[in-house]
């Protein structure tokens, strides 16, 4: 996805259909067509924000994740970020302000790059679509050569490029109408020990890990795991299993 901000926008999208095959297609509007999305990854926890939103009066045209975060922008604004459970990269045109809202999941799986000069905005989940667009220099940040070379990776919000820069985990972007950029961020990591028994914490991962695992499994799509035999892709499979056995008997109990 790439925009152009300023005086003119343009959203691009190539999707890779998951949630919602038919209707899910983006760049995608709300009910009037003010404010436009391009979004990157998945929302767990999208079914019940939707019913939640409906309650409040929202009305919807798809049944995919998408969407939802429209609503949610509608209803609280920047604030939507803390509802949203799932891996995400995602901006928001608004026709009306003439603003761009964009933000990373809390732990940045999906990523979200972006460029700026006096007269551009320029973003992209992958850095050579960036590229694509002529006038965009492309310069070795010396800095981020000497960290890759160090560390094994480029720290935040830096890229191998000097003027292409990586928003981070938990933050959020906002362009204003005369081009302002501002970056903040929503969500830090809270660490606070707990006097609990060995049982509890058994307890409680075991019931997190089967949440997420079935959250995970919402898919308009043929799904499966890849068994390393590892210890994490093991207990993703032993969670995974009981949901593939009912599917197979329900579909054996309709055909």
């Amino acid at each position: 996805m790439r925009c152009l901000a300023r005086f003119s926008m343009g959203l691009g999208f190539r999707r890779l259909s998951v949630i919602d095959l038919r209707d899910g297609n983006q760049p995608m509007a709300n009910e009037n067509g003010t404010l436009w999305i391009v979004f990157n990854g998945e929302i767990y926890n999208y079914k019940t924000l939707r019913d939640q939103l409906k309650l409040k009066g929202h009305h919807f045209h798809t049944q995919s994740d998408t969407e939802v975060i429209v609503h949610l922008f509608e209803e609280y604004g920047k604030d939507c970020v803390h509802h949203l459970r799932g891996m995400f990269s995602f901006a928001i045109w608004d026709l009306k302000e003439q603003t761009l809202f964009a933000a990373r999941d809390h732990f940045g799986i999906k990523p979200f790059y972006y460029f700026k000069d006096e007269n551009n905005f320029l973003f992209a989940s992958e850095i050579k679509s960036i590229l694509a667009v002529q006038g965009v220099p492309r310069k070795l940040q010396y800095q981020s050569l000497f960290s890759y070379l160090t560390f094994q990776y480029v720290p935040q919000p830096d890229t191998m490029f000097e003027d292409i820069h990586k928003l981070g985990p938990a933050e959020r972007l906002m362009v204003s109408s005369n081009g302002d950029m501002k970056i903040e961020k929503y969500w830090e990591p809270n660490f606070q020990p707990v006097e609990r028994s060995l049982a509890d914490y058994a307890e409680e991962i075991q019931w997190k890990l089967k949440e997420s695992v079935n959250l995970h499994l919402q898919s308009d799509v043929s799904r499966g795991c890849f068994l390393s035999s590892g210890i994490d892709s093991t207990l993703i499979v032993v969670f995974y299993i009981p949901r593939i056995l009912l599917d197979l008997f329900t579909i054996r109990q309709f055909t």
